[in-house]
C-alpha cells in the first residue's frame, strides 16, 4: 500500500503524543506487519480488547484523505476492534436482498489504513441489527445471504484494494426489539434464529471473526427460562416490556458457543437486572457497584443452567448448562441514555477497575465494550471519570493492559 506523506504522518504522530502526554497510557504496540499489507486480515487483536461502536465515518478535510480523526484518535488511546454500525438484511423495493448500508466505505479504508500506516492493529467489525431494526429477511436461505455478504463486502461497495482493505474481519449480532411493542420484530422468529446460527457457521468456517452483542436480559446465566420473545417485564420497572429471556444463550448451545470469538453483553440494557441491583443497593447501602459488577462477570464465566426443553421445545435443545468463556467474554459500558433518570444504566470505569481487580486473574474477562465512540471523551482527563467527561477508551486501556 502507499504510504502517505511524511509530513501527514508526523503532524498525526505529534497530535496522538499530545493527547497522551496530557492523559498518561501505555502506548498500543507498533512495528509493521508487512504480511497484512496485501491480504485480508480476519482475526482479533491478541490480548485484551477494548472494543467500540462507531456509527458514522467522517473523512479528515485534508488533501491526504486520513480517515476519521476522531476513530484515528479513540484507537491510538486504546481501542483495537471497532464495530461500524449498522447493516440490515433486508430487501429492496424490486424484492432484492440489500444490507441498506449508509456508512462511507472510502472514510472507513482510509482510517484503517492511516492506523496500520502508524503500525496499530484493529480490527474493523460490520454489525447487524441495532435497537428498532428490522429483523434479517428470511426469504432468503444462509448460503444466498452468505454469497451476497462475501460479493458485498468483497466488492467496491465495501472493499478498497488501494488502501489496502478487503472488507470487515467479521460480522456482529445485535439483533434486539423495536419501539412498537406489537411489532413481530419484538420476537426472534424461528426462522430468524435459524438463519443468524447458520450465517455464523458459514462466517467461522470461512475465516470471518463472529461476535454477539446481547442485552443482558437476552444473555441472563442466572435466569433459568428461555424463549425468543422481546416483550417481557423488567424486574425493577413493571411498566417496561421489552426485556428478553435467555434467546442468545439459546445460540450459544445450538450453534456451539466456541463459533462466537466475543460475547460482549450490554450492561447497559435499558432497566436491566444489573441496572436493578445497583439502583437497589444504593437505596439500602447494600453490595458496592464494583462487586455487584464483578458478580455479574463471574455469573458469566461461571455458567448457569437453562430449561430450553421446557422453555423453548421448538428450537429442539436438550436443558444443558451454557457458560462463556474469559477469553470470549467482553463487558459492556455505555454513558447511559434515556429521558427516565437511570433507565440506562452508567458504570463509572473506576468500578470497573476495582471488580476486575477483585477477580482472580484466570476469571477476568478478554475486554471492556462501550457504546460509542462518538460520545467518548477524545482528551483523557485525570481522576473520575464523569458521564458528562470521560475517555472510555483510555480508562479501559489502564484497566487492561
Amino acid at each position: 500500500a502507499t504510504l502517505a506523506p511524511t509530513g501527514a504522518v508526523s503532524m498525526r504522530l505529534l497530535l496522538w503524543v499530545m493527547l497522551f502526554a496530557l492523559g498518561g497510557s501505555t502506548l498500543p504496540s507498533r512495528g509493521p506487519n508487512p504480511s497484512r499489507r496485501h491480504q485480508p486480515r480476519r482475526s482479533l487483536p491478541q490480548g485484551k480488547l477494548v472494543v467500540g461502536y462507531a456509527t458514522a465515518c467522517l473523512e479528515a478535510p485534508d488533501e491526504y484523505g486520513d480517515g476519521d480523526a476522531h476513530i484515528m484518535s479513540e484507537a491510538y488511546l486504546g481501542v483495537n476492534v471497532v464495530i461500524w454500525s449498522f447493516i440490515n438484511l433486508v430487501t429492496d423495493a424490486e424484492g432484492r436482498q440489500s444490507f441498506g448500508f449508509g456508512l462511507n466505505s472510502t472514510c472507513i479504508a482510509s482510517t484503517a489504513k492511516a492506523l496500520r500506516d502508524e503500525g496499530i492493529e484493529v480490527a474493523h467489525l460490520i454489525s447487524v441489527g441495532g435497537w428498532d431494526a428490522p429483523h434479517p429477511n428470511t426469504s432468503f436461505s444462509a448460503d444466498e445471504w452468505w454469497g451476497f455478504f462475501q460479493r458485498w463486502n468483497l466488492g467496491s461497495a465495501v472493499s478498497h484494494p488501494g488502501l489496502g482493505f478487503y472488507g470487515f474481519d467479521g460480522i456482529d449480532w445485535d439483533i434486539e426489539g423495536v419501539n412498537d411493542l406489537m411489532s413481530p420484530n419484538n420476537v426472534i422468529s424461528h426462522a430468524c434464529f435459524t438463519l443468524v446460527g447458520e450465517l455464523s457457521l458459514r462466517a467461522k468456517a470461512s475465516g470471518y471473526v463472529v461476535t454477539m452483542v446481547p442485552p443482558q436480559s437476552y444473555l441472563d446465566l442466572t435466569n433459568e427460562k428461555a424463549d425468543l420473545s422481546l416483550r417481557h417485564v423488567s424486574e425493577c420497572m413493571p411498566s417496561f416490556h421489552f426485556a428478553g429471556e435467555n434467546a442468545y444463550a439459546a445460540l450459544l448451545a445450538k450453534y456451539n458457543a466456541s463459533t462466537f470469538d466475543l460475547v460482549s453483553v450490554q450492561l447497559y440494557e435499558t432497566w436491566c437486572k444489573i441496572n436493578c441491583a445497583v439502583r437497589q443497593n444504593a437505596t439500602s447501602k447494600g453490595a458496592t457497584t464494583a462487586q455487584i459488577l464483578a458478580d455479574t462477570i463471574r455469573s458469566y464465566i461461571d455458567g448457569g443452567f437453562v430449561d430450553f426443553a421446557a422453555s423453548v421445545p421448538e428450537l429442539g435443545l436438550p436443558s444443558q448448562r451454557v457458560s462463556v468463556r474469559p477469553d470470549q467474554l467482553v463487558i459492556g459500558f455505555s454513558f447511559g441514555a434515556g429521558s427516565l433518570h437511570g433507565r440506562s444504566l452508567y458504570i463509572n470505569p473506576q468500578d470497573f477497575a476495582k471488580a476486575y481487580a477483585m477477580l482472580p486473574a484466570a476469571l477476568r474477562p478478554r475486554g471492556a465494550m462501550f457504546w460509542n465512540l462518538e460520545l467518548d471523551a477524545v482528551r483523557p482527563e485525570e481522576g473520575d471519570c464523569t458521564k458528562a467527561n470521560c475517555s472510555f477508551a483510555h480508562a479501559f486501556n489502564g484497566i487492561l493492559r
